[in-house]
């Protein structure tokens, strides 16, 4: 039997954009199930979009997110088929912001298909389906005010002792990006970082090669 109990199947298995689709049709994954989690600190949104464009259609959807690029900046981290997964902790500190996928890169993969933005918290996003979001409230769904709100404008962002990890704060990514006004000066300079991180101490770094970072995506 199961630790997890007799309602739980659970399933150990690498999950990549090629195959994620089938390995939840193998284990009568429901294509409207109720709740998707995503959180694996590299090519999320390709697995997400994978997921997406076979059909699946969660009434909630949540997913850690890289929290340090800003609205309306679409960065997320491509899939190759050699991809190495490596502990963020253990990878070099200018690369550890480089994983996962941004904020506005959900959105842009997930509005058009009908979903809302509900919340960010902290480093975590929500999104449900679109039919649901009266059930919330007023609440800010578009991407900056819920990124202000959700991160930050949050006092405790810098305080709180759990959230002071390398990825989100070597060095402060976003405060010294967000004294750039001008939207598409941050952009350039959110590119020169992530392209000198990308080649760090001298060489580019595989599972980084096919990062996006789309500044039309705003």
């Amino acid at each position: 039997g199961s630790d997890y109990g007799p309602l739980v199947k659970r399933i150990v298995h690498k999950a990549e954009p090629p195959t994620i689709a089938k390995l939840l049709q193998d284990a009568c994954i429901p294509y409207d199930l109720d709740l998707l989690k995503i959180d694996i600190d590299c090519y999320d949104w390709e697995v997400v979009k994978a997921l997406m464009d076979a059909g699946f259609r969660p009434k909630v959807f949540s997913a850690e997110i890289t929290i340090p690029f800003p609205p309306p900046l679409h960065f997320h981290v491509g899939y190759t088929p050699d991809y190495t997964w490596a502990l963020v902790s253990s990878r070099p500190k200018e690369q550890q912001v480089l994983l996962g996928a941004s904020l506005s890169a959900y959105s842009n993969l997930l509005r058009p298909i009908g979903y809302t933005l509900l919340a960010v918290d902290y480093y975590n996003v929500i999104y449900v389906q679109s039919q649901y979001i009266h059930l919330f409230g007023d609440i800010p769904t578009d991407d900056v005010s819920a990124w202000h709100a959700g991160w930050y404008d949050r006092p405790e962002r810098t305080r709180q002792g759990d959230l002071q990890k390398n990825w989100i704060n070597f060095p402060l990514h976003y405060e010294e990006w967000m004294k750039v006004d001008d939207v598409e000066n941050r952009l350039e300079l959110i590119l020169t970082y992530v392209q000198r991180a990308n080649g760090v101490h001298g060489q580019v770094v595989q599972e980084f090669s096919t990062t996006v970072l789309d500044p039309l995506s705003r």
